[in-house]
């Protein structure tokens, strides 16, 4: 009983991994066709002091730099909330916000812009040189 049990659920998991997770990379995939463009998705929430210090970021960041392309996903929203869930638990991450896919790296949480505002352009910068 207990096998059978296992297995339901391990395939449930699988199942919701490839309903939820693999559409959320294909769609990021394609908006970020250009190949001299840095795609950065972001996980946030409207009540989030980290996420609204995020946004102020990337607010000045896009007008710095044209390069970047932001897609933001409100996890209060049902489709946002079912690819978090599906995100997180795919990459066993904690479920906070805000969540950060800067090409294919992921950061959790934001500090400040000499901190993690610096990865992200740290990131950025890598990932444009790397393409040259």
């Amino acid at each position: 009983m207990f096998r059978k049990f296992t297995f339901y659920c391990l395939g449930l998991a699988l199942f919701f991994t490839a309903v939820f997770f693999i559409p959320f990379f294909s769609v990021f995939a394609q908006e970020n066709a250009n190949p001299d463009t840095v795609l950065i998705s972001v996980f946030e929430r409207d009540d989030c002091a980290h996420c609204e210090r995020l946004e102020h970021f990337l607010a000045q960041y896009e007008t710095e730099n044209p390069l970047i392309r932001i897609t933001r996903v409100d996890i209060y929203t049902k489709e946002g909330s079912e690819l978090f869930n599906a995100f997180t638990s795919a990459l066993r991450l904690s479920r906070v916000t805000p969540i950060m896919l800067v090409g294919d790296t992921v950061i959790v949480g934001y500090d400040s812009n000499e901190t993690t505002g610096a990865r992200i352009r740290e990131l950025v910068r890598k990932k444009l040189g790397a393409q040259s």
